[in-house]
């Protein structure tokens, strides 16, 4: 009996010693590449539509605090609640596509960021139709910003009437006269800022609930690769961050976009701490991970340094550096990454990096 039992133990130490274990890194398989997408969609994608949301209602209830009582620490919560807003915005931003872009005409990013479609700053346009809604006689219910086109609503519109008067003054003393002198203001400020509510709730109920005239949510969509236009679904998540990221340098965000706030390199730190979370996650099989587990360590290690020297750069401040490495990044999302994980993008790019 002893010997038996002493070939069991040898067996299973045996057993023990070859094979899979449980500490084994995941493999790049096909079953793994899904999981890893699946937990991107869950612990990236949907909460950065979920928190951009509900920052958005949190703007709405500071706006709503502000019109009650206009004072120099009510504007200081009002644009704090701005640059949170931007901020999560850019965490968003990387996931260009779904219910965020679901119609050719009215995608709800455009009612979001206008600088994101040509680059074009429609400032001066913002500021001349709050002029024209503060000297007007329109009704100024939800019917009429539901009606307004991209280039007068969105972020842009909100940062304009938190953070300057009519006259440009960014004087604390100046914006709040402006509010106490013309009771409309108000009004237009509660009214955009539902819009961001409205466009926000949007896209997380796609994700989450229905998705436009489907019975499904877009994540059930998504994960079972039943896309509007037939692509991929890690080519569409793939590409999508890669045209961000193109997006940033070559619409020359850094220097276009938050001019009155100030904070365009908040956006930048939010985007690639997103970005790292998006590759890295927080489980087990993540996308770097299933990239060095099939043998592609340098370009893990390239995506890793990039993504350090971006941080450096908006550390440091450092435009230079920063345009450098996030065209860098960039390219490792078109070739790379995809590479790295067997994934064949199918598109064309031809903007020389």
């Amino acid at each position: 009996m002893r010997n038996t039992s002493l070939i069991c133990l040898c067996l299973l130490i045996l057993s023990g010693c070859s094979g899979s274990r449980p500490n084994d890194p995941p493999e790049l398989t096909a079953e793994n590449l899904n999981l890893a997408l699946e937990y991107a969609i869950d612990q990236s994608v949907i909460p950065a539509a979920a928190s951009f949301a509900s920052q958005a209602v949190d703007f709405q209830t500071t706006v709503d605090n502000f019109c009650r009582n206009s004072e120099v620490t009510e504007l200081s919560n009002l644009q704090m609640a701005w640059n949170s807003l931007y901020e999560k915005w850019f965490h968003l931003a990387n996931y260009n596509f779904g219910p965020l872009n679901d119609d050719i005409v009215f995608a709800k990013y455009t009612f979001i960021d206008s600088l994101r479609i040509r680059g074009t700053n429609y400032i001066n346009t913002v500021r001349d139709d709050i002029d024209n809604m503060i000297n007007g006689t329109q009704t100024l219910n939800e019917a009429f910003f539901e009606q307004l086109t991209f280039n007068k609503v969105g972020l842009l519109t909100l940062e304009v009437l938190s953070f300057e008067d009519n006259d440009q003054s960014r004087l604390a003393d100046d914006i709040i006269d402006d509010y106490l002198s013309t009771p409309r203001k108000c009004q237009i400020l509660a009214g955009m800022a539902q819009q961001i509510v409205i466009n926000a709730n949007y896209v997380v109920e796609g994700w989450q609930v229905k998705h436009k005239d489907s019975d499904e949510s877009y994540r059930s969509l998504f994960l079972d690769n039943q896309l509007d236009d037939g692509s991929n679904n890690l080519t569409q998540l793939l590409v999508a961050v890669q045209e961000h990221l193109d997006y940033l340098n070559k619409r020359n965000v850094l220097t276009t976009s938050a001019s009155l706030s100030g904070i365009a390199w908040n956006g930048f730190s939010e985007a690639i701490d997103e970005i790292e979370i998006l590759l890295e996650g927080n489980t087990e099989v993540s996308f770097l991970g299933l990239m060095q587990a099939g043998g592609f360590t340098d370009s893990v290690e390239a995506v890793r340094e990039t993504i350090a020297t971006v941080r450096t750069a908006i550390s440091t401040r450092d435009a230079d550096l920063l345009e450098e490495n996030i065209a860098k990044l960039d390219g490792h999302f078109k070739r790379e990454i995809p590479d790295g994980l067997d994934v064949e993008l199918g598109i064309n790019f031809s903007d020389g990096d």
